[in-house]
Formats: structure tokens, C-alpha cells, sequence
């Protein structure tokens, strides 16, 4: 139970930070 909780916040967190780095990305391509 803990350790798929765990999981659950990590993907979540993985999640947050692809989004923010594709969004990086488009603003930093021409």
C-alpha cells in the first residue's frame, strides 16, 4: 500500500515536470 502511494506522488510529480519542460522547450525553439 505505501510503496504504490509512493509511486502514485512520483508519477505525478514526473508528470508536472515533463510538462513544464515541454513547455520550456516550445518557448525556447524559434
Amino acid at each position: 500500500m505505501i510503496p504504490t502511494y509512493t509511486n502514485n506522488i512520483y508519477r505525478e510529480q514526473f508528470e508536472l515536470i515533463r510538462k513544464d519542460l515541454e513547455y520550456a522547450h516550445k518557448t525556447t525553439r524559434p
